[in-house]
């Protein structure tokens, strides 16, 4: 039995939060694009933002940034 390869994800530590998800979502998405484009990757390769971890207050989630191709992750 194979153990399933897990995805690569470009990862933002530390990156404050607003304070609604919906503001959230929109901020993250903006530094998700520049975060790619700052690493010479088109922004178009952006699969999924979303942030990994429990919402707590005075505790920003790391932000995950999942691609369309796995090998721009690992170049």
């Amino acid at each position: 039995m194979n153990k399933k390869e897990k995805e690569p994800y470009l990862v933002g530590i530390n990156v404050l939060e607003k304070s609604t998800d919906e503001e959230t979502a929109t901020v993250d998405r903006l530094l998700a694009e520049n975060i790619v484009a700052a690493a010479r990757i088109q922004t178009g390769y952006i699969k999924e933002v979303r942030r990994h971890g429990r919402k707590e207050s005075g505790k920003p989630r790391v932000l995950k940034i999942r691609l369309e191709d796995t090998w721009l992750c690992l170049y």
